[in-house]
């Protein structure tokens, strides 16, 4: 992922690289499982350098062919699967799940966690990410949970879990404030030398402002305000 100036270019892409950052800090020699790599397994070959063993998989059967053209790292695999079905894996085979910004396409939340739960092996982690609907600037989003919700799940499940806030309302204005520099040098120099700025003025942000996407434990209900983004890390119970 560092290598490949396409990630680091939109907001969006710094996020996307952001999730798998946090992810790696889990999967140290673990067998690990992707629920919803998406097109190209945009996070598969990063994450494999790490885990033990890696299984991505995709609802879309042509995410599922653009991935396994790109993917020839040992001990890592595409599957189909369609998380709203009982997941087609045994009992007890997976240290860590990963389901990074699909449980707004789910029909039932508590049926996917209780399977989740199912093939984990005891104390294996469940890492969820999702928008945050208790972010202040976007009350309201369709499909989304509040944190509270998802953690009663868990806990029903026998999970412990803690929460985690990403990418700060401060953090989003100073993109909106680089996105609109690009905007002008786009006017006023070659499309080489606009690349060439926006990834080094995207590349100062997040290393001057990196405490602000760093991911953060939140501790209160008002503080989950402040982030866009939650991640849900959820151990197994015994």
């Amino acid at each position: 992922m560092k290598n490949n100036p396409e990630l680091i270019r939109h907001s969006d892409y710094q996020k996307t690289c952001f999730r798998y950052r946090f992810c790696k800090k889990y999967i140290k020699d673990k067998d690990v499982l992707e629920i919803g790599s998406g097109y190209k397994g945009i996070g598969l070959s990063y994450l494999s350098r790490d885990a033990k063993s890696l299984t991505g998989t995709d609802y879309n059967k042509e995410a599922i062919e653009s991935t396994m053209g790109g993917l020839s790292e040992e001990g890592l695999s595409i599957v189909y699967l369609d998380a709203n079905k009982d997941l087609p894996f045994s009992d007890d085979l997976f240290d860590v799940v990963i389901a990074l910004e699909i449980i707004y396409y789910l029909n039932d939340l508590s049926e996917f966690i209780s399977e989740c739960s199912r093939i984990l092996k005891p104390e294996g982690v469940l890492i969820i990410s999702q928008h945050n609907k208790e972010y202040s600037n976007q009350r309201g989003l369709r499909g989304h949970h509040e944190a509270k919700e998802i953690i009663n799940i868990l806990n029903r499940n026998k999970f412990t879990s803690k929460i985690y806030g990403a990418f700060t309302s401060f953090y989003e204005k100073l993109i909106t404030v680089s996105e609109t520099i690009l905007g002008v040098l786009k006017k006023i120099t070659s499309v080489d030398l606009l690349i060439r700025n926006k990834v080094s003025l995207n590349e100062v942000l997040v290393k001057k402002y990196c405490w602000m996407i760093e991911s953060k434990i939140i501790k209160t209900k008002k503080a989950i305000q402040n982030y866009r983004y939650i991640y849900i890390v959820s151990k197994k119970s015994l």
